[in-house]
């Protein structure tokens, strides 16, 4: 992201020149024709109207909206921090998303083989905190702390260091949980929840990274003076995203769940990790199918294999 923002005025002028006026969004924000991008980034536009515009590459299909706070990557819901514009006939992505939200799909990053990749596991919730329950008395600390020793069994076998926040039934702080995972030197950080809704139609499956940096949380549709706080985990919103399209694709694709979408929310587990980091949630305890399926043994075995295969994608 540092190479990104250092060569931002080089492309803001590329943009005024190809395209004519950038314009404001949000404070330090401007407007940008996604067609303009792809020509930046040598896409081919299949289609580009006002109210639908298509990007694709050999490996990538983005498709966007008008008035919209999020985009498909590969049929993935992801997520946008402001909305999509038409502006003079173009529609527009605002620089920080195109920063942040689109040049990590087009953006080759290189890993390091030669150094062992630490992963660090968080079973969400524990001891006296159960999280949620379903209705037969199924709780969420019992089927993270499963999903995740199953996840390491994988990840193990593939020469991965690993390590959990917790490996039995007991209660651990949030803020002890990144501590933890700061002081293994973790690259990598996946914690593992269960959802619950007030109604039990609610189903599916959806993967949270930190709220990037100068950016709203997406329950707000408006910016704040508190988007422009950073933390720690902010150094690697591009990394962030990536990982949490990998592994919400992967988990998609095997569970035949439905996508909720890769989503921004300042959790406070996420906020101090010097590595980037998600947190999944695998499935509703209060949708009386998917607590059938969380409820077996077999089906937990697919999402820890799932979120396995997603990590390891992103670490290629």
């Amino acid at each position: 992201m540092v190479k990104l923002n250092l060569h931002r005025g080089i492309f803001l002028l590329f943009m005024v020149f190809a395209c004519g006026p950038v314009c404001d969004a949000a404070p330090g924000n401007e407007y940008l024709p996604l067609a303009a991008i792809a020509q930046k980034h040598h896409l081919k536009a299949v289609v580009n109207r006002p109210d639908r515009v298509i990007l694709r590459s050999e490996e990538m299909e983005l498709i966007f909206k008008p008035q919209a706070r999020t985009f498909h990557a590969n049929n993935v819901l992801m997520p946008l921090g402001f909305s999509t514009e038409v502006r003079t006939g173009k529609l527009c992505v605002t620089h920080a998303d195109y920063s942040s939200h689109i040049c990590p799909f087009l953006v080759k990053r290189c890993q390091n083989s030669a150094q062992r990749v630490t992963i660090v596991l968080d079973p969400g919730h524990g001891g006296r905190d159960d999280g949620t329950a379903a209705a037969s008395g199924l709780k969420e600390k019992i089927v993270t702390l499963d999903i995740c020793q199953k996840l390491a069994q994988f990840l193990t076998k593939q020469g991965y260091a690993v390590h959990l926040t917790r490996s039995e039934d007991r209660y651990v702080e949030l803020e002890e949980r990144a501590k933890f995972a700061n002081q293994k030197s973790a690259n990598l950080f996946v914690s593992v929840h269960c959802n619950a809704a007030e109604t039990r139609l609610a189903h599916g499956i959806e993967t949270f990274t930190l709220t990037p940096h100068g950016q709203p949380s997406q329950h707000k549709t408006k910016f704040s003076q508190s988007a422009l706080k950073p933390y720690d985990n902010n150094r690697f919103d591009g990394e962030n995203l990536m990982l949490a399209y990998n592994v919400q694709r992967i988990l998609l694709r095997r569970t035949r769940g439905a996508d909720r979408g890769v989503k921004h929310a300042n959790f406070r587990v996420l906020m101090d990790l010097n590595c980037p980091a998600i947190l999944v949630e695998c499935g509703f305890l209060s949708n009386a199918l998917e607590k059938k399926k969380l409820a077996s043994e077999e089906y937990r075995w697919v999402i820890a294999q799932a979120i396995a295969d997603g990590i390891i994608t992103s670490l290629k």
